[in-house]
């Protein structure tokens, strides 16, 4: 399991960026998630608790839901 958060600054895209919290690509001010087992449940606790606002995942540390 890992702490997962998400990035306050929005891309051009609009969307927040959703990183582990020891991920090196981390920057800006972080929100924490939470503790789950992978990003994919991480991302739907974001979007349950966060509904207004757009999340992407981080394509170095949560790559194991990239590969689709």
């Amino acid at each position: 399991m890992k702490i997962y958060c998400f990035n306050d600054i929005i891309d051009d895209n609009g969307y927040h960026k959703i990183h582990t919290r020891d991920c090196p690509y981390v920057s800006g001010r972080n929100i924490e998630i939470g503790i789950y087992d992978n990003s994919e449940d991480a991302m739907c606790a974001a979007m349950k608790g966060l509904p207004n606002k757009k999340f992407i995942k981080c394509y170095k540390c949560c790559r194991e839901c990239n590969k689709k």
